[in-house]
Formats: C-alpha cells, structure tokens, sequence
C-alpha cells in the first residue's frame, strides 16, 4: 500500500509540476518537483496525524482551519526562498533558494526511496540509527580538535 501511495504522489507532484507550472529551465523543474513532493508528504502526514474534523463553532473556522494548514507549510519555504531571490544579485538567490529547497525535500524523497526498498527487502537499514552515526561523526571531530 506504501508504494502505491509513493508512486500517486510522484506522479501528482509531476503533473502538477510539468502541466500547471509553466517552467523554462530544468533546474527550476527538479526544484518544484521537490517542493510539491515535500508538500504532499508533508499534508499526508499531518491528515493521517491529525486527522480533519469540522470545528464545533461553524464552518467558517473550519474553512479558515483548513486553508491555514495548507498555507502554512507553503509560506516557511516560499518567503526565505523569495527573500533570496530579492536580496542576491542575478539568478544566484534563485539558484541558492533552489538548493535550499531540494534539501529540504530531501527527506521526504530520502524516506519513500528507503520504504520502496524495503518493500523488496524488508531487512534494509533495519537497526540503523542515524542519530547514533551523527553523533559518533560529531564526536569524533571535537576530538580531533
């Protein structure tokens, strides 16, 4: 059921990107790609968390609830990336923004590619803490100092 699910978002987040966007260099591309991806990961996460129930009040607030929880996400990673663009000469904010966002979305991509292997093979990166690797990397070059 999880690679369905990674394989509907792929493909929204394409066409979304490749039919709604009007796009003109393939590196602005792969950076929407990301950032839709990252978004609907991010709103299917939140809805299986939360879940969405209609507010005890009217359906205004309700409206109001929804459209803040999808905008929200939306603005954390649009005004610094505009922010960017603006302050920096050229298309270098817009290339650094663009950075920004793919590794942002990283690990949202990052975390579907590890749950399609482990469809196949179910014993990848069983046990494997990545805290415990950053940690032991950081102490390590403390003491090296």
């Amino acid at each position: 059921m999880k690679l369905v699910e990674i394989i509907l978002k792929a493909i929204v987040a394409a066409v979304i990107v490749v039919m709604g966007l009007k796009l003109s260099s393939v590196f602005e591309i792969i950076m929407m790609f990301g950032m839709v991806y990252g978004l609907l990961t991010y709103y299917i996460w939140y809805f299986r968390k939360r879940g969405f129930s209609v507010k005890t009040g009217s359906l205004v607030t309700t409206a109001f609830s929804l459209i803040f929880t999808l905008i929200l996400p939306l603005l954390i990673i649009v005004i610094p990336y505009i922010a960017l663009t603006e302050l920096l000469p050229g298309q270098s904010g817009m290339y650094i923004g663009g950075i920004l966002l793919i590794v942002l979305c990283f690990g949202c991509v990052a975390m579907d590619v590890i749950e399609v292997i482990r469809t196949f093979q179910p014993s990848f990166l069983e046990g494997f803490d990545l805290g415990t690797f950053v940690k032991d990397a950081v102490s390590k070059r403390k003491t090296e100092k």
